[in-house]
């Protein structure tokens, strides 16, 4: 039984207002200034990276953001793997005495922006950028897929759209309390953080890409690792990506740059400094002592 905590703040009169699927062209961009909704974004195929209010996000399959009200988006597609996004826009308050009208306003000069019966919520731990994998994530994968297709079907109702909304909210809150790597008392954003890294070993990552995870800022980030983990962001980053390059050095016959770039790491004369300071041997020497092959 889920505790109380999964289901986060009341948001009764939420409601799905917007769906769909998109295939992305190589090539492909698309920018929307400013959009009243909060959004779960899903990658279903493909990769590439989406801007949220500036800061970039890459995007691989099974990768899924919860994204903030009034934000700034830009797609952005791989040129050789553009991704197909599956989304849902939830408005947290739609007065009842108005009638649901199935759209989301993407500019400042659209039709019902800045409406006065639809409006943000604060949602606890679903607000800033919240993200996950839909691989841990499955319940709020299958209801994602369940919510598009049934709306792409048959003109969707009211109830089912504010019911349905209701659903989608506790499964949310459900993934942002699942279990937490480590220890299960490390705050909420600190474990977002964490997942992010882990989950992002192949791409090179900065501390201010974590702030809009975390919805922190650098500086709170950075006392935020020293005190619950001991180290700093980069230090932790780094401890990672060490551990997934071990990991390859002494499970296959890669050549080093290639595990290296397969860490984050492009510059093979920086992979292996790294590797050296952080475990006392050079990668081969490592591979050497350690291989299983």
């Amino acid at each position: 039984m889920r505790s109380p905590a999964a289901h986060g703040p009341s948001a009764p009169d939420a409601v799905i207002a917007y769906v769909g699927n998109h295939q992305f062209a190589p090539g492909e961009k698309i920018s929307q200034p400013k959009v009243q909704s909060r959004l779960l974004l899903w990658c279903k195929a493909g990769k590439g990276s989406i801007r949220v209010n500036g800061t970039r996000l890459p995007l691989e399959p099974d990768d899924f953001c919860f994204l903030p009200w009034d934000r700034s988006l830009v797609y952005l597609p791989d040129d050789r793997e553009p991704f197909l996004t599956g989304s849902i826009h939830l408005i947290p308050f739609h007065d009842r005495s108005r009638p649901v009208v199935f759209w989301v306003p993407h500019n400042p000069k659209d039709p019902m922006a800045d409406c006065a019966w639809r409006s943000d919520l604060p949602l606890g731990a679903l607000d800033g950028v919240r993200r996950g994998s839909m691989k841990q994530a499955v319940p709020l994968h299958y209801l994602a897929e369940y919510i598009v297709r049934r709306f792409h079907e048959r003109e969707g109702t009211e109830w089912e759209a504010r019911s349905l909304a209701q659903s989608l909210l506790a499964e949310l809150h459900a993934s942002a309390h699942a279990s937490r790597p480590g220890n299960p008392e490390l705050p909420l954003a600190l474990t977002q953080m964490i997942e992010y890294i882990d989950h992002h070993k192949e791409i090179k990552i900065c501390v201010k890409d974590l702030a809009p995870i975390a919805g922190l800022t650098v500086s709170s980030i950075g006392r935020m690792f020293r005190r619950h983990l001991g180290m700093t962001p980069v230090a932790f980053i780094h401890r990672d990506k060490i551990a997934h390059a071990k990991f390859h050095l002494a499970r296959s016959s890669k050549p080093v740059a290639e595990i290296g770039r397969m860490s984050g790491i492009d510059d093979p004369y920086y992979f292996s400094k790294l590797f050296k300071k952080t475990t006392g041997l050079t990668p081969l020497e490592y591979r050497k002592k350690s291989s299983f092959l």
